[in-house]
């Protein structure tokens, strides 16, 4: 399957590039065609919008210099490491880097696109950020916390596994009978610590307040499970045997906006600009002529997938060198 845009072609190989590209960059790529179907949904829109603000960059007679291009790739080699792992790093060779600086230098006639279209990005006012703000509440939540202590028999150095979970097994009905946790915690702990209470007293095992992601996913799973004041079942870490008790409990809240001012700003920002993007190629899209077309194609041995035959003068690709993913335009 290819397209037609305003009487440029792109080529069903483009697609199936630029499909590829997509889902390698996906932080967990799908095993072999998992969700084609969608990714190839996206590699159009891609293809799409790349092919239409090209057109008007040509309308504009806008241009890019070479050594604006030169910088730019000069850029991301060194924020690659060098050389060597921008090849790695972005799936290409230096016989490729004639192909990679097309495609940067169509991303940055994009970019003039954008800006020459759309104008610069809009800050919000005070009225507009707030409301923003209160719209994404969610994304600026302070992660509810607890308060923990614990009693850890170690199994480091040959210890015996079994004669630490029988010790602990009495030390739990000792808790449960009401005895002191910090007591039997500096008598059987491996690790008491030494935390202070509000008042500046010793408190062993205190762990004092912890969000999720704080301490290993084993013992974060028993703590935030229990409530306050129960005592758990005997668990294992990559520490050892542990027993733990929940103090106090902190409910996530919202991060208050004076604190977190800039952040908002920067995702307002964005936010909105990226949305005035996508509608200036939604109006482009409804004033182009768009088919999908049937090719002929043939097997090679370089791909995977299905590849055109040979383009007549009359066709024109939408691009020459190989689809990348349109991102931050």
């Amino acid at each position: 399957m290819a397209l037609i845009v305003n009487g440029r072609k792109i080529t069903d190989e483009q697609l199936w590039d630029e499909m590829e590209n997509l889902k390698a960059s996906t932080p967990t790529p799908p095993n072999c065609c998992e969700q084609d179907d969608e990714f190839m949904g996206y590699a159009k829109d891609n293809m799409i919008a790349r092919a239409l603000l090209l057109e008007v960059a040509q309308e504009k007679n806008l241009a890019v210099a070479e050594n604006r291009v030169d910088t730019a790739f000069d850029q991301i080699v060194q924020e690659a490491g060098g050389k060597e792992h921008f090849y790695i790093n972005y799936n290409t060779s230096e016989s490729e880097e004639g192909d990679f600086k097309q495609d940067l230098h169509d991303n940055l006639l994009m970019q003039d696109v954008i800006q020459t279209q759309l104008g610069a990005k809009h800050k919000p006012d005070g009225e507009q950020l707030k409301a923003y703000y209160e719209q994404h509440l969610d994304r600026y939540m302070r992660s509810g916390q607890v308060r923990a202590s614990h009693i850890l028999k170690s199994l480091d150095h040959g210890a015996d596994a079994q004669a630490a979970y029988r010790e602990l097994l009495e030390v739990r009905q000792q808790l449960k009978d009401g005895g002191d946790f910090a007591s039997l915690a500096k008598k059987h702990s491996d690790n008491p610590g030494d935390p202070t209470d509000e008042d500046g007293e010793a408190e062993a095992g205190d762990l004092g307040f912890f969000s999720q992601g704080e301490l290993v996913p084993e013992f974060e799973a028993v703590a935030f499970s229990l409530e306050i004041g129960e005592v758990s079942p005997i668990f294992v870490t990559p520490f050892g045997y542990h027993l733990v008790v929940v103090k106090d409990r902190k409910a996530s809240e919202p991060i208050p906006l004076d604190e977190i001012r800039e952040q908002v700003i920067e995702h307002y920002v964005e936010e909105t600009h990226n949305q005035r993007v996508r509608d200036y190629i939604e109006q482009l899209k409804k004033n182009a002529t768009i088919e999908e077309i049937e090719e002929q194609v043939s097997w090679t041995n370089e791909h995977e997938h299905m590849h055109e035959p040979e383009q007549t003068d009359d066709q024109t690709d939408a691009s020459k060198s190989e689809s990348r993913i349109i991102t931050d335009i």
